[in-house]
């Protein structure tokens, strides 16, 4: 752990951004916050000490987006993925395993209709 992260400093902006926000922001589910995050890594210009910049996740989604970062790739948190920016399927039409262009092809080039077990499982009786 660097020097800033040991910080005094550091530890009170950690504990008022967990208090403010003490669930995890990427996760769907209600999941506790242990972790930071800088939304902007330091690395790339981000401020360290503006909670503008400071979001809360679980550990778990805080190394996904760590890993993600270092590997140069765009993290999306959990409750996007699958979504677009106002949380609609991307493609409601998909099936597991079966790519969009692989039904346009077994449909003759038309995008199928979705099928409404796919979008809204039936619930158990």
């Amino acid at each position: 752990m660097s020097g800033f992260y040991s910080s005094g400093n550091w530890l009170q902006i950690r504990k008022r951004q967990l208090a403010r926000q003490p669930l995890c922001e990427s996760c769907s589910d209600i999941e506790p916050a242990t972790e930071v995050d800088h939304i902007v890594p330091i690395t790339q210009g981000g401020a360290k000490r503006d909670p503008a910049n400071l979001q809360s996740l679980c550990r778990s989604c805080h190394s996904e987006k760590t890993n993600a970062e270092r590997a140069g790739r765009t993290w999306i948190p959990r409750k996007h993925q699958g979504c677009d920016i106002d949380g609609a399927p991307r493609q409601p039409w998909t099936t597991r395993g079966v790519g969009v262009q692989e039904l346009r092809s077994r449909s003759n080039g038309a995008a199928p209709e979705p099928k409404p077990e796919l979008i809204f499982p039936k619930l158990l009786d």
